[in-house]
């Protein structure tokens, strides 16, 4: 290499002419002089203007082919169209002929065979109506059971009132059950007939309530499947209940469900798993005092009692329970203030009957009964439910403690049964035989 550099530098003229040869070889519009610059530019806005041309030409070229194509879509989209509407008719045809052939059903006197035919289609479309949209039964629950005695019914949410579900990492979805929640069902079975009426499908609510329901508190149990469907909201249909709806309350926490009958509804506070939860204690409460009341008022009809409370406060019964108490109490400590005693009975008869739908066969005209009723016995009501408060509190604990105790009995006997089975070296044949002794035999 350094002795070519060597030979080129002695002799100029070879180098000088390896220099050209590498110019000539660069293209035109990279190597230009003053002279011949303003050529170049312009060719290459020529250059530039015939691409764009050849462009627009090209894009002009597609458009038609694009709106011709578009069109043969539209086209394949109508006639798709029009393929469905078709087919959809020809099923309602082929099912309305074909179900009035079918349905059964009896004759009617004077009918041709057309009229015959439209009523039996008629008829077959209405029982799949209701078979989807209504409850499976007319009646959802048997008479109530004279041995029970017990007047009213409670129908009772589960999920989100009663129990919530819990993601747990290491255990997967789990049930949490309310506080209060077991207590509850104890203390409404004493006085009421317990449903529990849930949005719940059957497959999923049965464990739930088997969870909840350790002393088979609980009378029936109706899922979403006993509910009525309109649009997406799931009816709890008091009709179908085959009970006296004066004497019916529904707990739920979804005033829609309530739509049919909202004046057998309370509103309770939906519940997510929140610790230190409260609300069913004082339902609890509220529940028994107003039953207490109901009963020492000899109240025939619930509904405008329950619809008078809830104008305090509807999304809080107990509150509002509590509410109706001061106010009734202060309308009593007025009426009875004033000299004229009889102005006072019919003042209080008035305002009872407003008030909490009162039959004036529960009014009395001395003056004792007056007061008794003015006060309308609030005192030995709260006292008497909060004396039966403690008593089945004390019971419940010892219910809980017989549960307890079968618990460990039982379990101590499957470990029992277990350490006898490694013992023993049987094979499957010997359980098949029934050679296998029993537990505590030798």
């Amino acid at each position: 290499m350094k002795r070519a550099f060597q030979f080129l530098k002695a002799r100029p003229s070879i180098a000088l002419n390896i220099r050209r040869q590498r110019f000539d070889r660069v293209p035109n519009a990279f190597y230009s002089t003053k002279d011949n610059s303003n050529d170049l530019f312009q060719q290459a806005l020529n250059d530039q203007k015939k691409r764009q041309e050849q462009q627009e030409k090209a894009s002009e070229q597609e458009e038609p082919e694009k709106e011709t194509k578009a069109e043969g879509e539209e086209d394949l989209d109508a006639k798709a169209k029009s393929g469905v509407s078709w087919a959809i008719g020809l099923g309602v045809i082929s099912s309305y002929l074909y179900l009035g052939f079918t349905h059964e059903s009896e004759d009617v006197e004077g009918e041709n065979f057309f009229q015959a035919h439209n009523r039996r289609a008629m008829e077959a479309i209405k029982e799949s109506y209701d078979y989807f949209m209504n409850p499976p039964k007319k009646k959802l629950l048997p008479p109530l059971p004279p041995q029970l005695a017990r007047d009213y019914t409670v129908c009772l949410e589960l999920t989100d009132a009663l129990t919530h579900l819990v993601w747990d990492r290491d255990l997967g979805w789990r049930i949490a059950i309310r506080p209060g929640a077991k207590q509850l069902l104890f203390r409404l079975s004493q006085f009421f007939e317990v449903v529990v009426y849930t949005n719940t499908p059957h497959h999923l609510g049965t464990p739930v309530v088997d969870a909840i329901d350790n002393f088979g508190m609980v009378h029936y149990r109706l899922f979403r499947e006993h509910h009525r469907l309109k649009g997406d909201v799931h009816l709890k249909d008091l009709e179908f209940l085959n009970r006296d709806l004066s004497k019916v309350i529904v707990v739920d926490i979804d005033p829609n469900a309530l739509e049919t009958h909202p004046d057998n509804g309370v509103l309770l506070k939906k519940w997510e798993g929140e610790k230190g939860d409260t609300e069913l204690f004082k339902y609890a409460d509220a529940l028994h005092e107003m039953l207490l009341f109901v009963e020492a008022n000899k109240i025939k009809d619930i509904r405008p009692l329950l619809r008078t409370i809830k104008q305090y406060d509807d999304k809080d019964f107990p509150k509002a329970w509590n509410m109706h108490k001061d106010h009734l109490r202060s309308i009593a400590k007025n009426i009875l203030g004033s000299d004229d005693k009889a102005s006072s009975v019919e003042q209080i008869g008035s305002l009872l009957k407003t008030l909490v739908g009162m039959n004036s066969g529960a009014l009395h005209a001395s003056s004792q009964n007056a007061s008794e009723i003015g006060a309308l016995s609030l005192n030995n009501i709260e006292s008497h439910s909060a004396y039966i408060k403690k008593v089945l509190n004390k019971e419940y604990d010892k219910h809980l403690k017989t549960l307890e105790k079968h618990r460990k009995e039982q379990e101590e006997m499957i470990q029992k049964q277990i350490e006898e089975m490694k013992k023993n070296d049987y094979k499957l044949i010997d359980h098949i035989m029934g050679n296998v002794p029993q537990p505590g035999q030798n």
